[in-house]
């Protein structure tokens, strides 16, 4: 799973998630439930499924508000027993108000998540944060996964794990002066 969060300097979002899935059940995949959550939004939130991929992917939306969005990926072709197919979509709408930070949960296996994170006129960053939330609870710090770096007035950071079981969590939190 790679999710791309580029934030604009008045908070702003878009999320572009890609996923590259592997087919371990006896039966074909064509439907992949998801939602999303965001503090705050600018009106309701705007889906997009990408078609840079073989697999074609709509969105099938399931219920919405201004600031949550649940819906499946519909595939096609499905995603055969022991295979694999690349989908994604785009999320934007979304608005960031002084409280930054990405909190991925992880539903599935997932044998490697990388966020990267672009967030524009971030001058100056105070502290970045990373955490794996573990199955049963415990947490742990996970900082040796965290890239950073300024583009001009730009944070960029890349905040990657590995091995992730379902009911667990990463979160990425930063602060800026």
């Amino acid at each position: 799973m790679t999710v791309d969060l580029q934030i604009a300097a008045d908070g702003l979002c878009s999320v572009t998630y890609w996923y590259h899935s592997l087919n371990l059940t006896d039966r074909p995949v064509h439907r992949a439930p998801r939602d999303l959550w965001f503090q705050h939004s600018r009106g309701q939130l705007d889906l997009v499924a990408l078609r840079e991929s073989a697999t074609r992917n709509a969105i099938q939306r399931l219920h919405t508000a201004d600031n949550v969005a649940k819906f499946a990926c519909q595939l096609s072709p499905p995603i055969h027993p022991g295979e694999t197919a690349l989908f994604g979509y785009r999320c934007s709408g979304a608005e960031f108000r002084g409280d930054w930070y990405w909190r991925q949960q992880f539903a599935r296996h997932t044998q490697a998540y990388v966020l990267n994170v672009r967030h524009a006129g971030i001058h100056e960053v105070a502290g970045i944060t990373a955490i794996e939330e573990l199955p049963d609870g415990a947490e742990r710090l996970a900082q040796e996964s965290v890239i950073w770096d300024y583009d001009g007035d730009d944070l960029i950071m890349t905040f990657t794990r590995e091995r992730l079981e379902p009911n667990q969590y990463a979160t990425l939190r930063w602060e800026h002066v």
